[in-house]
C-alpha cells in the first residue's frame, strides 16, 4: 500500500473546543492518516470518539486548532475563501441525517444544482439534464427533480445527498454516518450504491461509521479511533482476522453473532465502562481506565503507534519496542 499515491495527508491534527473555565476539549487529538487515492477508508469508534469532527476537519466546516492538511500534495488552508471553494469542487461530504441535511424550502433540483450554481459549471437545459442524470446514477427517477425532501423516504433522501455530493464531479467523498439514521432494510441499500459508485467514478472514499459488519463489507482499510486518537490502522482483512489493540478487540465482541454456534473464543476483551469526556486530562493511555490488560506504564505515558505487521499500526505498550 505505501508504493500507492496519496491523495489525502494529515499531521498532528488536533481540534480543540473550549468549554469554559479554561477547559478544553480535544475532539481530535493528534491525527496522523494517509489516505490513498482509490481507496475506502473506514474510521470506526464509538460515539464520542471524535470521528466526525476529524471528518469535518478535513472538509474545514471546523478550522483544525494545530497541524496540517495536504491534498494532492499541496497545503489545504481551509482560513481562505478561494481555497474552500477551489477544494469543494474536488471534495464532498454526505450527511449523517438525509432530512436535517436537505432545505426542505428548496426542489431536488435546486438542492443538487446549487454547487452548480455557485461554480457556474451547467445553465439551462444542460444543467436540468445533468440533475437527471445524477438523479438516475443513484437510482431515483429524473421526475423526481420537482419534488420536495418531504416527499421522499429516508433512503431517497440520502440518495439525493449522494447526488448533491456527486454534482461537482469530486474525487474524494467524506461519508459521515451515512447509514445510521435509516432502516436496516434500506442501509445495505445505500452501502451497496456507495461502493458501486466509488468503483465506477474511481473515487477516495473515507467512510465514517460505527457498524462494523458493513465496515468490513466496504472498506479496504480501517482506522480505529478513541477519544481522538487513531489507536490501530490496518487493511480490512486484517483487522477482523487479527485485531492487536484491546479497544479493537473489544469493538469486535460486541459485533452480533448470527451462528449460534459460533461461541467467542476464551479470553476476548469485552468492552466495560464508558468512554472518558474528552475534556478530561489523561496523562497516559487514554483506554487504559476499560482495560484489562493495562500496565503501569498506561497510566502516566501515552503510546505511540508502533508498526506491529507490515501495514499494521497499533498504538498500545503491549506492543512497544
Amino acid at each position: 500500500m505505501s508504493n500507492r499515491e496519496v491523495l489525502l495527508s494529515i499531521k498532528g491534527l488536533r481540534k480543540y473546543f473550549a468549554v469554559g473555565s479554561g477547559r478544553m476539549l480535544r475532539a481530535v487529538n493528534g491525527i496522523d492518516l494517509d489516505i490513498y487515492r482509490g481507496e475506502t477508508l473506514s474510521l470506526v469508534g464509538e460515539s464520542g470518539s471524535g470521528k466526525s469532527t476529524l471528518g469535518k476537519a478535513i472538509m474545514g466546516v471546523y478550522p483544525p486548532t494545530e497541524g496540517s492538511i495536504h491534498y494532492a500534495g499541496q497545503p489545504f488552508l481551509v482560513k481562505r475563501k478561494q481555497d474552500r471553494l477551489a477544494f469543494s469542487r474536488r471534495a464532498q461530504m454526505i450527511f449523517q441525517d438525509p432530512y436535517a441535511s436537505l432545505n426542505p424550502r428548496k426542489t431536488v433540483a435546486a438542492i443538487i444544482g446549487e454547487g452548480m450554481d455557485i461554480h457556474g459549471l451547467f445553465r439551462g437545459r444542460e444543467r436540468l439534464e445533468r440533475i437527471c442524470e445524477l438523479l438516475e446514477l443513484v437510482g431515483l427517477r429524473r421526475e423526481m427533480a420537482s419534488r420536495y425532501p418531504h416527499e421522499f423516504s429516508g433512503g431517497q433522501r440520502q440518495r439525493i445527498g449522494i447526488a448533491r455530493a456527486l454534482s461537482l464531479g469530486p474525487e474524494f467523498i467524506v461519508s459521515d454516518e451515512p447509514i445510521s439514521a435509516l432502516d436496516v432494510s434500506i442501509q445495505a441499500q445505500i452501502v451497496n450504491l456507495l461502493k458501486s459508485l466509488q468503483r465506477e467514478l474511481s473515487l477516495t472514499h473515507l467512510f465514517i461509521a460505527h457498524d462494523l459488519n458493513m465496515v468490513r463489507y466496504i472498506s479496504d482499510r480501517v482506522a480505529v479511533m478513541y477519544l481522538g486518537s487513531i489507536v490501530e490502522l490496518a487493511d480490512s482483512g486484517d483487522i477482523y482476522a487479527e485485531p492487536l489493540h484491546p479497544y479493537t478487540q473489544g469493538l469486535l465482541s460486541a459485533v452480533p453473532v448470527m451462528n449460534p454456534d459460533n461461541i467467542r473464543p476464551a479470553g476476548q476483551e469485552y468492552l466495560k465502562g464508558e468512554i472518558p469526556s474528552p475534556a478530561s486530562d489523561i496523562p497516559g493511555c487514554a483506554f487504559c481506565s476499560r482495560c484489562s490488560r493495562a500496565m503501569p506504564v498506561c497510566e502516566t505515558a501515552r503510546p505511540q503507534p508502533v508498526e506491529a505487521a507490515p501495514g499494521h499500526t497499533v498504538a498500545c505498550h503491549l506492543y512497544a519496542n
